[in-house]
């Protein structure tokens, strides 16, 4: 029973730290590593003898997942609660996060992973605002399995996310504007769509593409000069999006744009004139 459970000083990959890992058999006698994340002795031994003691209650230890398995859960309990968009930014960062590191258990994920990551990501030519988007996102993934209990603490709890600095916003100008939209209107690609006016609308509201592409003529108040933005299902003229923030909203139009709307018919962005009635 002393050898129940083990404790591992993992060094770190340069050598010049270690962290504590838990090293034990599960109920079915597969070995398991459990990293704790710190290379405290004192607590690591505290957690070594609580260990003991769940498993000599016949108390399961945590699941053992290879990264790729951990991603494909937390996506499925995911689902549902967060976007579309939110899942795949998930799917994108692991998959990176596995290629840089490996397709190794979820539990023996260590801080300087971490560092790791972040290391791969700079040199690869990403710009630090993006590998701190990364970076979050792990954060939120490992933060589940600490809440459902999985792991005890998450590696990533202290790595930190590059700084960036904030780059200023640029306000286009009235005469950029109008080159845009000059630009759009020459534009033979998706004829007879009207990427002009998708354009104009765009600059004069601020529409996210999202909410524009999937507007229909039902959406749009002619009288009350708005556009009624809610979720979509799948369609002959939509498909399933979900907005951002919030459920639904209205932006007021300009009359320009209700008037190039209203009277360009099927050569709007709003999908198929068919729609219109």
């Amino acid at each position: 029973m002393n050898d129940l459970v083990r404790l591992w000083k993992r060094p770190s990959r340069d050598g010049k730290r270690f962290s504590f890992v838990l090293i034990f058999k599960d109920e079915q006698g597969k070995t398991r590593y459990e990293s704790l994340g710190h290379a405290s002795d004192r607590k690591a031994q505290r957690q070594c003898a609580q260990k003991k003691r769940e498993l000599r209650m016949g108390v399961a230890g945590p699941v053992s997942m290879r990264l790729s398995e951990f991603l494909e859960d937390s996506v499925e309990r995911a689902r549902g609660q967060v976007t579309d968009a939110t899942i795949q930014e998930y799917d994108s960062t692991m998959r990176h996060f596995i290629r840089v590191i490996g397709d190794i258990d979820y539990g023996i994920i260590s801080h300087e992973h971490g560092e790791q990551f972040i290391q791969a990501c700079l040199q690869g030519g990403n710009r630090p605002a993006t590998v701190a988007k990364k970076v979050g996102s792990l954060k939120r993934l490992f933060n589940l399995a600490v809440q459902r209990g999985h792991i005890e603490n998450s590696p990533f709890r202290y790595v930190n996310k590059p700084k960036a600095a904030e780059g200023a916003i640029h306000v286009y100008r009235d005469d950029e504007c109008a080159r845009m939209v000059e630009a759009a209107r020459d534009v033979k690609i998706g004829a007879p769509f009207r990427w002009d006016i998708l354009i104009l609308t765009a600059l004069c509201t601020g529409m996210r593409r999202g909410e524009l592409l999937n507007t229909i003529w039902q959406d749009v108040d002619f009288a009350g000069q708005q556009i009624h933005i809610s979720p979509k299902d799948e369609t002959e003229y939509t498909w399933e999006w979900h907005i951002k923030d919030t459920d639904t909203q209205h932006i007021k139009l300009h009359s320009t744009i209700i008037s190039l709307i209203k009277f360009s018919g099927s050569l709007t962005p709003f999908t198929l004139s068919s729609a219109r009635n």
